[in-house]
């Protein structure tokens, strides 16, 4: 029987939920709670084997939520629920060791399937946000008007009139009113600053790599497209077993948590001036 917490400050979404995992066989709802604490409480209390965290809950959010359960109960394995599912918190979430990702308005099959895979050590999200995660959608980045780049740089559009505001540590504010010409040169700075992170994540991502065998690279580029083991097996005609062996290796390989993390990786390494 798979031990499921249920984790949302909303009622009408925790019901739903119960519902749909009590039809469910051998899946049993042990507990639920309204807030971040309680719910890292409860999974400890309960020994759940898989918790759904809401994202945005009070006292603590389902990404500190879910890095609590890494210290205290690293058994559990957690997916996240988001009523949307904006990149940087998937990302955020999966490379702290998230199982899966799922959309609140997902297919009541959908969420079954993500207990299941989550207990089963295997990594699960919904298609929209697969799609987002592995930069499938056109604009997933970039579009909401802040940039991050590194040594903590980042550059913020705020208010009406487009005025732009660059902080660089936490001294030496440069502040813009009305998107003057130094504005935009900070802001081309910060996006060259962001561009050089992308670029040295991309060949930190393409040296690790570089240790898989030719095997084990055809295994992860499959991985990275959302093949299950099953799928993967028939797409190279071997059994799902040695699939499972393959993944295994490459996770152990590139030190990933999960599958997500490792199509994260294959991802990056992509992005390197020449890949592909």
């Amino acid at each position: 029987m798979i031990r499921v917490l249920v984790a949302d400050d909303e009622p009408l979404i925790v019901e739903g939920i119960r519902a749909v995992l009590a039809a469910a066989p051998g899946i049993e709802v042990v507990a639920q709670a309204a807030d971040g604490r309680a719910a890292v409480a409860e999974a400890v209390r309960h020994r759940a084997d898989v918790a759904l965290l809401d994202v945005n809950m009070p006292l603590l959010d389902g990404l500190e939520v879910l890095a609590e359960l890494g210290r205290r109960a690293p058994g559990v394995r957690a997916v996240m629920l988001t009523a949307f599912g904006t990149e940087p918190n998937v990302r955020r979430a999966l490379r702290h060791g998230a199982a899966g990702f799922v959309l609140k308005n997902c297919a009541p099959d959908e969420l079954v399937r993500a207990v299941r895979a989550a207990h089963q050590g295997e990594a699960f999200l919904s298609p929209a946000v697969t799609r987002l995660v592995l930069g499938m959608v056109p604009g997933a980045t970039g579009t909401s008007g802040a940039g991050t780049g590194t040594a903590g740089t980042t550059g913020v559009v705020t208010g009406t009139s487009g005025a732009v505001t660059g902080r660089t540590g936490t001294s030496g504010a440069v502040t813009g009113t009305s998107g003057a010409a130094t504005d935009m040169t900070d802001m081309t700075g910060m996006t060259g600053m962001a561009g050089g992170a992308a670029a040295r994540r991309a060949r930190e991502a393409a040296d690790r790599l570089s240790a898989l065998t030719a095997r084990e690279s055809q295994v992860l580029a499959l991985v990275a497209e959302g093949l299950s083991n099953a799928e993967i097996g028939r797409r190279l005609r071997t059994s799902e077993t040695t699939v499972k062996t393959y993944v295994s290796r490459v996770l152990a390989k590139l030190g990933c948590a999960n599958r997500v993390q490792a199509a994260l990786l294959a991802r990056d390494a992509a992005t390197r001036p020449g890949a592909g």
